[in-house]
């Protein structure tokens, strides 16, 4: 049990108030993953126990969890077999008589033995014939006499030390081969069904937990469309904020994260989705996944769509956030009823309220339930919120994807903005700065660009996209009111702070240091490295994303917080202090809230209903491992693949999944242990030596050629295989520990 969680909540119970009842569902959700993960392992285990009792097989033991040194907590004999619960929390384990056991090794054993207990025999047979030195002729030569032995008592092998196996060992070894209760003394089908029998008890404990997860009901994130990144698939055709996907390729979704399985385990290169817009109209959409930069998985684009309850932290999560008593009042899952008095219905709402009122104070009005089933309100006013810069501004990239809509304003993919209504504005300035002109009543741009070195000027009417906002990505930034994405140069393109004079304009930037303490909000979660005095961001990738990281990182520390800039003017780099300045005019639409995300809730209305749907997911979590396999491809790499090898996680990974959804509910618990059930089936059977699946294939050709596999090249697959799994272990765990990194 992992007691380190149990002390971290008992910790923060006692340092921030928490109750007694949220340590002890700690204590129960630590609980559970110590039984579930447990029981994946106990079910595939008995599957081989129950089968074997069946076929005559002796189980000398069956242990839940280890033994390991002989150690265990306790153990009672039913029978032939012995059982017992071992010290070592990591399943469990069935010992049948001659299952370990290779019948050519063995053999070849009970013929090295017989031959050495001969030749043991013979010499104590010519020993005592020869005590004394006693001749042929009966005389005694005083001890210097020497006989001959017959060839047949020389040792085969000279070298060979190992001990001469007694008559009851040899019978032993003649026992786990010929005996009639032995697992080698079985047909190929009998040990076939054997094997086979604990993946089927996999599969039957994915099943049951499935009907399990359907008949306790789970929540999980709804199908609704928050948004899109820009350039993505879901950009492109135009899937707007509020949009519900029903199906895709023809088979219905409940759920967003059966998006990323339907997606990524699609046979065809496009998937076709049937959408269902904000106005109750249906329409279809045709979509291409791709692999975007710094991903696991090919997407779409799509992003959640977010409720009005705050999360778990709340406010509490942003460094940036205002701290004030008001905020002090929330607990998190809170409710915002509310904005400047005007009621807010939708996370779509709120956004564009924030963006009408970016440079004027909110408050933002809360309800929460209590335990006594009052509602409390609670009001908390927030100030504008000003964009921090370095003193300067990046240069503009050029435009790198368009919709239909920045098509027909005449946009085309290379061309760089200069000024939009006489005004030079910073990449990351000018999304929001469209939206507010645009929220104030303008509706058209005067746009100057450059295209092929030539100056264009493009006048463009716009009007906002319903609940559409403006999005910034790892490397591009989208602009909805002109249907177009584009990207950021590294290049100081202008300063606006008397604090960066002395940068030079048209120098770019190679990296970038914050000479100060890092927030504990921060430590470990950013690409930066970090030491004590600071953290550093190097532009290694060249991919455009680092100025809009250090933008985003900006944000984080306070006003006047030095920054070592390395601007590079030539072949001549030049280090630059500058401090962390805050714009007057220029105002981020983010407060520092953390709303969850829209969720459903479903639950089976009967049990008949429940086996329908356990049926189903258990089907989708086999087929899952083979998609997977399928679609793997390492890194980023471009081309069929659409998984990442980074994307896989291992026992450390494993067990964080399972106690996170152990805390949000039984249901969800059930489900998760139908997947990993149903994937542990799945990749036993794979046909690698060593696994269940490996020793189905060395039985299938005993089946056919009537013999056993030559048991040299059983021998070699098996290391293969061994070194397979070994591998893999490795780098999974490279991956939970952050040897590795994801992105």
């Amino acid at each position: 049990m992992d007691f380190s969680l149990i002390w971290a909540a008992a910790t923060d119970a006692a340092s921030s108030g928490i109750t007694l009842s949220t340590v002890l569902n700690v204590i129960w959700c630590v609980f559970l993953v110590l039984i579930g993960i447990n029981m994946l392992i106990i079910v595939h285990e008995f599957g081989h126990f129950i089968v074997a009792r069946m076929c005559g097989v002796r189980c000398d033991k069956f242990y839940i969890w280890f033994d390991i040194y002989g150690w265990k907590i306790f153990k009672f004999k039913w029978g032939d077999t012995e059982y017992g619960l071992g010290v070592l929390p990591l399943g469990g384990y069935v010992k049948m008589f001659g299952q370990e056991d290779s019948p050519g090794a063995i053999k070849a054993e009970i013929e090295r033995a017989k031959k050495a207990a001969n030749q043991s025999t013979t010499r104590e047979q010519v020993d005592q014939s020869h005590d004394g030195n006693i001749t042929d002729d009966g005389t005694n030569n005083g001890g210097h006499g020497v006989t001959a032995l017959p060839d047949d008592t020389l040792p085969v092998d000279a070298k060979d030390q190992r001990p001469i196996p007694t008559a009851e060992e040899i019978a032993q070894l003649e026992s786990s081969l010929y005996a009639p209760d032995s697992y080698l003394a079985k047909s190929v089908p009998q040990r076939m069904a054997i094997i086979v029998a604990g993946v089927v008890m996999n599969v039957i404990f994915a099943f049951i937990c499935g009907v399990g997860a359907f008949m306790f009901g789970m929540e999980k994130p709804a199908c609704v469309i928050g948004g899109t990144a820009p350039g993505t698939s879901a950009w492109e055709v135009g899937l707007m904020p509020g949009d519900q996907i029903l199906a895709i390729d023809g088979k219905p979704i409940r759920f967003h994260d059966e998006i990323v399985n339907a997606i990524t385990g699609a046979s065809k290169e496009t998937s076709e989705l049937l959408v269902r817009r904000p106005d109750g109209k249906e329409q279809t959409f045709t979509v291409t996944p791709k692999m975007q930069p710094k991903a696991l998985y090919a997407t779409i684009g799509l992003l959640r769509s977010q409720s009005l309850q705050l999360g778990f932290q709340g406010v509490f999560y942003s460094p940036f956030a205002q701290k004030n008593n008001e905020i002090k009042q929330l607990q998190g899952k809170e409710t915002l009823v509310a904005i400047n008095g005007t009621r807010i219905t939708s996370g779509e709402q709120r956004e564009v309220f924030e963006i009408e009122q970016i440079n004027q104070p909110l408050t933002y009005t809360f309800e929460r339930k209590e335990t006594s089933g009052e509602i409390k309100t609670i009001d908390v006013t927030l100030q504008p919120v000003p964009i921090k810069t370095l003193g300067f501004r990046f240069a503009m990239g050029p435009i790198t994807a368009l919709r239909e809509q920045g098509r027909q304003f005449g946009f085309q993919v290379g061309d760089v903005i200069q000024s939009v209504n006489g005004q030079v504005l910073a990449p990351t300035q000018l999304p929001g700065w469209l939206q507010t002109q645009v929220y104030s009543g303008v509706t058209e741009f005067e746009i100057k660009l450059l295209r092929n070195e030539n100056e264009v000027v493009l006048n463009v009417p716009v009007s906002m996209s319903s609940g559409e906002t403006h999005f910034i990505s790892e490397t591009t930034i989208s602009a909805p009111e002109l249907g177009i994405t584009y990207t950021v140069l590294p290049v100081v393109a202008a300063k606006e702070d008397i604090a960066a004079e002395k940068v030079p304009v048209g120098g770019t930037v190679e990296q970038v240091k914050f000479l100060t303490e890092i927030p504990k909000e921060m430590k470990g979660k950013t690409s930066g490295k970090e030491s004590k005095d600071g953290l550093l961001f190097v532009d290694e990738t060249k991919d455009g994303s680092f100025p809009i990281r250090i933008e985003m990182i900006t944000q984080l520390f306070p006003t006047g917080t030095k920054v070592e800039l390395t601007v590079k003017t030539g072949d001549e780099s030049t280090e630059f202090v500058v401090p962390i300045v805050a714009s007057s005019d220029w105002f981020d639409t983010d407060r520092g809230w953390t709303f969850d995300v829209i969720k459903v809730f479903f639950q089976a209305s009967s049990f008949s209903e429940a086996v329908k749907f356990g049926a189903l997911e258990t089907q989708k979590a086999l087929l899952m491992v083979y998609s997977f396999l399928k679609n793997l491809t390492y890194g980023n790499a471009t081309g069929t693949g659409r998984i990442s090898a980074k994307g896989m996680g291992g026992p450390i990974a494993i067990v964080g999944l399972a106690y996170h959804f152990a805390s949000n509910g039984m249901g969800l618990y059930l489900w998760l242990l139908c997947l990993l059930g149903a994937n542990l089936a799945v990749l036993n059977i794979l046909p690698i030596p060593v696994l269940d699946g490996g020793h189905i294939v060395f039985l299938t050709y005993e089946a056919i050629f009537r013999k056993p596999p030559n048991e040299t090249v059983q021998v070699i697959l098996s290391y293969i295989g061994l070194l397979l799994l070994l591998s893999l272990m490795l780098w999974v765990f490279a991956l939970d520990l952050g040897f590795i990194k994801r992105f």
